[in-house]
Order: C-alpha cells, then sequence, then structure tokens
C-alpha cells in the first residue's frame, strides 16, 4: 500500500474506532439478543478492532507468536483508550475483567482460642562485640608543597 493510503486509513481508524467504542455499547443493551451473543459481538468488535489497527499501522511481521503478541497488546490499548466504553459495558454486564469472588469464601470465620497469660519475648537478639581498641589514625601524609 502506498503511505498516502496508510495515512488516510490511519486518520479515518482514528475518529472511527471511538465512535464505534461509543456505539456498541447502546447497540448491544438495545437488542434483544442473549448475553452470551452480545458478549461474543463485543469481542468481536474488539478483535476486529486489533487487527485492523495492527495492519494498518504495519506492526504485523508474518511471524504468528510475534503477530499475536502485538495483536493482544493493540487490543489492551484499545480496551483502555478508544474503546473504553465498550470494556465497561463488558465489566459492568457480564463482569469480564473482574474477579468474581464467592461471598461465603471471603467472609471471614472468626474463631475462639484459648489465649494465655504467658509472655514470649522471642528470641535474643544478636549482641556484636564492641572494639577494645582505639580506631586507628590515618597517617599524616601532608608534606610541604611550596617549593
Amino acid at each position: 500500500m502506498s503511505p498516502d493510503i496508510i495515512h488516510s486509513l490511519q486518520q479515518i481508524l482514528v475518529i472511527l474506532i471511538p465512535l464505534i467504542g461509543a456505539s456498541v455499547p447502546g447497540l448491544l443493551q438495545s437488542d434483544k439478543l442473549t448475553p452470551v451473543a452480545n458478549s461474543m459481538i463485543a469481542g468481536l468488535v474488539v478483535l476486529v478492532a486489533g487487527v485492523v489497527s495492527a495492519v494498518v499501522a504495519q506492526q504485523l511481521t508474518g511471524n504468528f507468536y510475534a503477530d499475536f503478541g502485538v495483536i493482544v497488546a493493540v487490543m489492551g490499548t484499545l480496551m483502555a483508550g478508544p474503546l473504553r466504553g465498550l470494556a465497561s459495558y463488558l465489566q459492568s454486564n457480564y463482569g469480564f475483567g473482574v474477579i468474581k469472588v464467592d461471598p461465603q469464601i471471603a467472609t471471614p470465620r472468626l474463631t475462639t482460642t484459648r489465649m494465655t497469660n504467658a509472655y514470649n519475648p522471642g528470641p535474643t537478639p544478636i549482641q556484636l562485640g564492641v572494639p577494645t581498641q582505639q580506631p586507628v589514625q590515618p597517617p599524616d601524609n601532608t608534606q610541604d608543597m611550596g617549593g
């Protein structure tokens, strides 16, 4: 592709991706699809936006593993930036990106244990020996420099 076409596509994506990120959550909330279908559509939007952004930015190398890492990084960047609205929609409606903890496991249980009045001071601290000599004075190397 010529540099002019690439530059034009990059400018279009700068406008189009935030527009998609702002409009898709509203569309997904108003449709009558199942939550699974909505999350699949949202994931597909993020994936397509990541792949298209990586291709237009010419970041793909031809190495599958490197390209996979680049696309995942671009997708993460998009979800933190222009697709933030879509990421918020997914997190608030489906809990993606948020770890849900079972309240029974997370609630601490109070247990009673028998306490004793014995005082355990712990191990005694290490005592380092105190030097018995006077500190050694550095030799006096001052000479008369005047010639």
